[in-house]
């Protein structure tokens, strides 16, 4: 008897313990995760659109790239850049670069048949280039080594 009230505070403190002990590791786990989510976070980034990037290009340049942009994509056929022509004497123009692991002869015929589809006149056409212009708009597709890239497209649209 004298020893009941000692013992039932012996099991709260235990039980007073654990709750403590499970509240810890809850609160340990918590901030685990949340310390976890701050350093992997990254802001995800627009996508990328040359267009909307560079707001000083000229109007001549963005239906250049415009151009550029809505042709069909061969499978693939990846993007590893592009640039804006510069001089001011020509009509913009805009360069893309590509990489394939697909030959000419695999890849040319989708461009082929899309521009002649949309009535664009064959103006070149060798193994390496193929060259069509529909009005103003001029855009030829080479492939040949450029840095990382083994394909370009040249886009004009005759605006400066």
């Amino acid at each position: 008897m004298i020893f009941d009230n000692y013992t039932q505070n012996i099991e709260k403190d235990v039980e007073s313990e654990r709750r403590s002990l499970v509240f810890a590791a809850v609160a340990i786990v918590v901030l685990i995760f949340l310390v976890l989510m701050c350093v992997s976070y990254r802001p995800t980034e627009p996508e990328h659109n040359d267009l909307d990037i560079d707001s000083d290009v000229s109007t001549g340049h963005r239906r250049a790239a415009e151009l550029c942009r809505g042709l069909p994509r061969p499978e693939n056929f990846a993007e590893v850049g592009m640039k804006y022509s510069a001089d001011g004497r020509s009509p913009a123009a805009v360069d893309f670069y590509f990489y394939s692991d697909r030959e000419p002869q695999e890849i040319f015929p989708s461009f082929i048949l899309w521009f002649e589809r949309e009535g664009w006149k064959n103006f070149e056409q060798t193994p390496d280039i193929i060259g069509y212009s529909k009005g103003l708009r001029t855009v030829t597709v080479k492939s040949a080594v450029f840095g990382n890239a083994n394909y370009s497209i040249h886009c004009t649209t005759g605006s400066y």
